[in-house]
């Protein structure tokens, strides 16, 4: 578990929820017009919003630390501590994307979001690989193994191989007659 375990998505969750809100409650359409100050005013909103969520999330998240056997002194006071330390994480990456977008990098969100994804593709890289080598039930990969254990494997048939010849990839559909399996 990490401080930052919420990451990013109570902001969002929360922007979400106040751009929806515009649509339907008129005084906080008619807020998001008046320019900059409403802006503004929404912007402080969304922060509150956004630790309420966090504040629900981590409770959530707490108590489910407890019923798994992970807390070593269960009880209210880790509930607190769990709640505390993970809002403030959350508030810190809020802050810090709004920094990013105050300095003039780039929407600070997006940013994070994009870093994030950046930072998990090499573990989903091996995770993909070690899924096809259960499938396969070797511990040799194919080179071409990670495009069979792709989300197109359910469509795709597991004998993905390559072509020794031009280096082609082939693997059989079931859509396809092939001959035999």
């Amino acid at each position: 578990m990490t401080i930052f375990a919420l990451g990013i998505m109570p902001y969002i969750t929360a922007s979400i929820i106040l751009q929806l809100l515009t649509v339907v409650y008129e005084p906080l359409a008619k807020l998001q017009k008046e320019g900059e100050l409403g802006r503004k005013k929404i912007t402080q909103w969304t922060r509150y919003i956004t630790v309420i969520l966090s504040s629900v999330q981590s409770f959530g998240i707490a108590v489910g630390l407890e019923k798994g056997g992970f807390a070593l002194d269960p009880g209210w006071k880790f509930r607190f501590m769990t709640m505390l330390t993970l809002t403030t994480g959350s508030a810190f990456i809020m802050w810090l994307g709004e920094q990013i977008t105050d300095r003039g990098v780039g929407n600070g969100m997006s940013l994070l979001i994009f870093a994030g994804i950046v930072v998990g593709l090499p573990r989903g890289v091996v995770d993909l690989i070690e899924k096809r080598r259960m499938r396969l039930g070797r511990n040799d990969v194919p080179a071409d193994g990670v495009f069979c254990s792709s989300s197109w494997s359910r469509w795709w048939d597991s004998s993905c191989m390559s072509n020794e010849v031009n280096g082609a990839f082939r693997c059989n559909t079931p859509n396809v007659s092939s001959g035999a399996r």
